[in-house]
């Protein structure tokens, strides 16, 4: 009943947004598009899940109608931009030398980690890897906060300028083959897949921005990416092959788990409100949703010298959801709690506003920033931003450190790697 419902407002919206944006592909109609196929493959339920209770749709649906409604409003607002003509005829031209470099010293520190990790992958296995990681026993103290919060981050930002200069280009140049090599020793290192499938999300973005849909152009002028992006599917084919979620789950079973089950496992939560911090008594005020922000803050004043004993929001929401539970007969979740658990714990029932409006100022803000600058840190912004939408199926993105630190060194990086040009 509920996969109707989303698809009856996924056609007026979509109408709407088309008509508005001028363009099918805008972020609001995304957010329509994986929400509503979400919420049919679980009404669908392939493989028996726990069935997922009806408030959950509502939230969705509430969420969704308040964060297309808001963005709407803020996107007719009036734009202005002073430097739009400036920007317009600066030519600006990406520094391959630097990034190239960038990529090597990137790849060098994290050599020692990655041999680490392929020597327990070798001996122990992919599961056992992963495990590590989870229970810091891998990595921690500055070498954890060196790995997540600099070097994972730089690596993905270097991939995402690599990409663009290629699909502009159409030359595979030495920083995007580095580039992929490190996207493949984060995987390495921490037996991750979210690296690899970041990189493939947002070359497919960009490749659909710049030839829309036109699948023979696509072949046609884009052999060898193409064949990288096959071996980089793959690479990620292998690693989910080999952390299974249950021990007789196939390849699409565990794949439909991290799609679909985080909405039986929301609703887990929702139907266990006073054991999930849910009930309306432990709102966290924000501190979930801005948790990058005391996370950030947290990390510079240990690192001047100060030991201060502050727990993030992020932190807490783990203490609660880290908890695994059974979403079949068979398989158990824990973390992939929709973005619905950010919003409620922090706002309550007023999280369902309050998280949409935070949503909306940022997508709509940069969707206008694309539309009105030719900067190339606008575009790699915006397409970073329409790669996230996925990951609300699993948490609230703006909720992730590196997820800001990445955004913020997207336009660090802009400024350092590109050089001005003679005008044209």
């Amino acid at each position: 009943m509920f996969s109707v419902i989303f698809l009856l407002f996924t056609i007026v919206f979509f109408a709407i947004n088309r008509s508005i944006f001028k363009r099918n592909a805008n972020f609001l109609n995304i957010f329509w598009i994986i929400f509503f196929t979400a919420v049919s493959l679980s009404e669908i339920n392939l493989y028996s899940f726990k069935p997922v209770n009806s408030i959950v749709y509502v939230y969705i649906l509430i969420s969704l109608i308040a964060i297309e409604l808001i963005s709407l409003i803020i996107y007719k607002l009036k734009f202005t931009n002073k430097k739009k003509t400036e920007e317009r005829i600066q030519n600006l031209e990406l520094n391959n030398t630097l990034l190239t470099l960038i990529a090597i010293i990137v790849f060098a520190l994290m050599i020692p980690q990655t041999i680490n990790g392929i020597n327990i992958i070798r001996s122990q296995g992919l599961s056992m890897l992963r495990t590590l990681v989870l229970t810091e026993e891998m990595y921690q103290g500055n070498v954890r906060v060196f790995l997540y919060y600099i070097l994972t981050p730089i690596s993905k930002v270097i991939a995402f300028f690599s990409i663009l200069d290629l699909v502009r280009s159409k030359k595979i140049k030495l920083h995007f083959i580095i580039g992929i090599i490190n996207i493949v020793q984060i995987s390495l290192l921490t037996a991750g897949r979210s690296s690899i499938f970041d990189f493939l999300l947002f070359l497919l973005i960009v490749v659909f921005d710049v030839y829309h849909l036109n699948i023979v152009k696509i072949l046609k002028e884009n052999k060898k990416m193409i064949s990288l992006g096959a071996l980089l599917i793959i690479f990620l084919f292998i690693i989910t092959s080999n952390r299974k979620i249950s021990s007789d789950a196939n390849f699409f079973e565990n794949i439909y788990t991290y799609f679909v089950g985080s909405l039986s496992l929301m609703s887990i939560h929702l139907e266990n409100a006073d054991l999930s911090m849910l009930n309306g008594s432990h709102l966290l005020l924000g501190k979930g949703m801005f948790s990058p922000l005391f996370d950030i803050a947290k990390i510079f004043i240990k690192f001047i010298g100060f030991n201060i004993d502050m727990r993030t929001g992020v932190q807490i929401i783990n203490d609660v959801t880290q908890k695994f539970y059974y979403v079949s007969n068979n398989i158990k979740m824990n973390n992939n709690v929709t973005f619905l658990y950010v919003c409620l714990r922090d706002f309550g029932i007023l999280g369902l506003l309050l998280g949409p409006l935070y949503i909306s100022i940022v997508y709509t803000h940069f969707a206008k920033l694309y539309e009105k600058s030719n900067k190339d840190c606008y575009k790699i912004a915006y397409y970073y931003l329409i790669s996230l939408i996925p990951y609300f199926l699993f948490f609230f993105p703006f909720s992730n450190t590196p997820t800001l630190i990445l955004f913020i060194m997207i336009f660090i990086f802009y400024k350092v790697l590109y050089k001005k040009t003679s005008r044209r």
